[in-house]
């Protein structure tokens, strides 16, 4: 079990600031995951230097479009489509363009939502439930596991970008 930072943002611009300074403090695609219903993400035909900069694009492209080399796609009922990257991506056994087949350790949870995937990598009955309502509702979850002893920093950087429901917890990510 890891100790994981997690944040929720009521917004794709909030959610690439946190990433961007987040990379910036040299956290990587494997230390930073991401669920987001589809419609947060906004693909388009910018070159890979505009993206690395964060040019702004009205989605998540900027701060997570390195995340989404392995991202999955899963459709989940009662919400809809949801973009899955990072580590929780390979946690929930998605791996590359997984599409919309859910393979691996997440097809049990899947069959109880994203409440189950969630409460089956060690978050408990409460902050799953919050955590999937807001994702309904159109948050963006970050979850980051910081260095160590970088705990307060990364909780730093998401609440000063606007993350809401900012909780530390150990994960099987």
């Amino acid at each position: 079990m890891k100790d994981t930072i997690v944040g929720l943002f009521g917004s794709a611009e909030l959610a690439n600031m946190a990433l961007q300074e987040l990379a910036n403090a040299g956290y990587t695609e494997a230390d930073v995951s991401v669920i987001t219903k589809e419609d947060n993400v906004k693909m388009n035909s910018q070159t890979g230097e505009d993206i690395k900069t964060g040019a702004k694009t009205g989605g998540i492209v900027g701060g997570i479009v390195g995340l989404l080399v392995g991202i999955g796609a899963l459709a989940i009922p009662g919400i809809g489509a949801l973009f899955i990257a990072g580590p929780l991506a390979a946690a929930f056994g998605i791996t590359g363009a997984a599409a919309s087949t859910a393979s691996g350790a997440i097809t049990g949870a899947l069959a109880g939502g994203l409440l189950g995937a969630l409460k089956g990598i060690g978050v408990d009955d409460v902050q799953a439930r919050v955590m999937e309502e807001r994702i309904k509702q159109g948050d963006i979850l970050l979850m980051v596991v910081p260095s160590p002893g970088n705990e307060t920093e990364v909780k730093n950087v998401l609440e000063k970008h606007g993350a809401k429901h900012i909780d530390q917890m150990k994960l099987n990510i």
